[in-house]
């Protein structure tokens, strides 16, 4: 009976881990996959019909879907196969204690009622230890779990430490952002930053370019202190980014391709930007981009329900409304991440002229992955794996065309 209690409660559970750790792992981070690929396309839906590639969209999204299932049935199957395994242990179990009990009553060495009492406990045990299996397959999933918060949680301590280590009085107090050779990577990739290096004064502007993968994406999160550079420092007017982390709202405000707005008034969706606001602050901003007569023209004007992601405007109009929150939030920093995906060019045109016209006088950071509109700008930024490829003004580089149509 020991050994096919010791069946139950360690060999069953051990093959459980052994074969379901790789496939458990895959599975968790499919999903998490899945689920940003749709709500990437759920947000870009708009995109997505101007491109006409929903096909290409819905084919993605079914293959990834059908690797998923592929998965989860192989996990069940596995499943089936071991629950039937631990029954026929069961029903084995059973058939031993039916002869021991025979052969024992036969002897007369024990009593009916102290057989009774023993195959009373001892069945229930059974049935207490199957699921000990089902309980030792999820182990993989709660380890990969929790080793990711360990690493975050080590993240987080590396970047107080490098924080209280930095010599501020090294620090530019006269440059509204630098980056100091700064490297980063994601887990145990390889670098998507390597020994990056520039510097913003207040008020000066920075056309970002670069292919999708060149590191654009991650200069903004090192810029909010989403990630921490494993080396280098990012600061913010003279400050690590780490120091101001729980405030850095109050430095860098962002203007994405999608701006989310919520299920209430034009009023409460730009007001967002500064919750004092006063409704004539709201109205002066609104304004500054060119809005106040759309929205005056509104059945109840600034009252008028904006709904669920703004679906009554146009894309242009919510950008605008963006802006709008940003120019109340009035942070030194602005970033600007590709915000006129999805317009057409003569809304995209006027939506920039105006963009640049109210935020003069910030430091910008335009992420953008064409040159459209990139003369409006100080400076212009190449990205190339990680690296700057190579900078200047928009004159100097247009006397480099060749190497510029090789960097774009």
């Amino acid at each position: 009976m020991l050994l096919y209690m010791a069946l139950l409660v360690f060999v069953f559970p051990y093959v459980t881990v052994l074969v379901n750790r790789a496939r458990q792992i895959q599975m968790k981070k499919g999903r998490n996959e899945l689920y940003s690929h749709l709500t990437d396309a759920v947000m870009g839906v708009s995109d997505w019909l101007f491109s006409g590639r929903q096909k290409d969209f819905v084919d993605g999204y079914e293959q990834k879907e059908a690797q998923l299932l592929a998965l989860e049935a192989a996990k069940h199957r596995f499943i089936r196969v071991r629950q039937f395994l631990a029954q026929l242990l069961i029903g084995g179990a059973v058939v031993l204690v039916v002869y021991w009990s025979g052969s024992v009553v036969q002897s007369g060495s024990m009593s009916h009622t102290l057989i009774a009492a023993f195959v009373l406990v001892l069945f229930p045990l059974t049935e207490a230890f199957l699921p000990l299996s089902d309980a030792a397959g999820d182990i993989p999933v709660y380890q990969h779990a929790v080793s990711r918060l360990h690493h975050y949680e080590k993240q987080s301590y590396e970047g107080e430490a490098e924080s209280k280590a930095v010599d501020q009085s090294a620090l530019s107090h006269d440059e509204a952002v630098c980056f100091d050779q700064v490297s980063f990577r994601y887990d145990t990739h390889q670098y998507v930053l390597q020994d990056l290096s520039f510097s913003l004064k207040q008020g000066e502007s920075l056309a970002l370019l670069g292919k999708k993968g060149a590191g654009k994406s991650t200069i903004l999160k090192l810029l909010e202190g989403a990630v921490v550079p494993n080396q280098g420092t990012v600061s913010i007017q003279g400050k690590p980014v780490q120091s101001i982390q729980e405030k850095v709202s109050a430095y860098v405000s962002v203007l994405n391709q999608q701006p989310y707005l919520f299920d209430t008034s034009v009023l409460n969706n730009i007001r967002l930007g500064s919750p004092e606001a006063t409704e004539e602050q709201v109205k002066k901003e609104a304004r500054q981009v060119q809005l106040h007569d759309d929205i005056e023209s509104l059945p109840e004007g600034y009252h008028t329900g904006v709904q669920e992601t703004g679906v009554r405007f146009s894309g242009g109009e919510r950008q605008r409304m963006a802006l709008a929150r940003i120019l109340l939030q009035d942070t030194p920093v602005v970033v600007l991440d590709e915000p006129t995906v999805g317009l057409d060019p003569r809304k995209e045109r006027e939506l920039l002229e105006t963009i640049f016209r109210v935020l003069k006088g910030k430091t910008v950071i335009w992420i953008t992955h064409h040159l459209t509109g990139c003369e409006a700008c100080d400076r212009i930024m190449f990205i190339e794996d990680g690296r700057i490829e190579m900078q200047g003004q928009h004159q100097e580089l247009l006397k480099r065309k060749q190497a510029l149509s090789k960097a774009v």
